[in-house]
């Protein structure tokens, strides 16, 4: 029987990461030893996304080294349940610093009102009427972004 030295891969078609040895094992080969080099080459890549390989894989860490598989299923799980703590403790201090931001913004705005009826009374009325009606307008203006900037985060979120 004949064998076949068409190549199984052409080194332009081979995969970034393995062209260079590739390219470098083959220098200076006639092209009949190159055909009959490459006509052995076989590339198999794998892919998965999660945690945890497929079974197939899972099952050979297993045979290779008993116990491996339960050590990769405890890892993903504590990893799991790792990033859900950080996302619960990540939302709890986003809660914790939006409140903090807005007591500062009411202290803000009602010390200018207050400041602003106080020049009022004292005899500044034009100083204190743009102090007050300004931080009244100005915290306004940042509710209507916040609720604006809200809107389009949820808009985008549904789409």
């Amino acid at each position: 029987m004949e064998r076949e030295t068409r190549p199984a891969i052409p080194p332009a078609e081979a995969p970034d990461e393995l062209r260079p040895a590739l390219e470098k094992a083959l220098d200076g080969l006639p092209e009949e030893k190159q055909a009959e080099i490459l006509s052995v080459v076989r590339v198999r890549f794998r892919f998965f996304q999660g945690p945890l390989p497929p079974p197939d894989d899972l099952k050979s860490y297993e045979e290779a080294r008993p116990g491996c598989a339960d050590r990769i299923i405890d890892w993903a799980d504590r990893s799991l349940a790792h990033e859900h703590d950080a996302e619960r403790r990540r939302g709890q201090t986003d809660d914790k610093l939006l409140l903090r931001g807005q007591l500062l913004a009411f202290a803000a705005a009602l010390a200018a009102l207050i400041g602003g009826c106080v020049l009022v009374a004292l005899g500044s009325p034009i100083v204190g009427s743009i102090l007050s009606i300004g931080s009244l307008v100005g915290c306004a203006a940042l509710y209507i972004r916040g609720e604006f900037d809200h809107r389009q985060n949820s808009e985008k979120e549904r789409q």
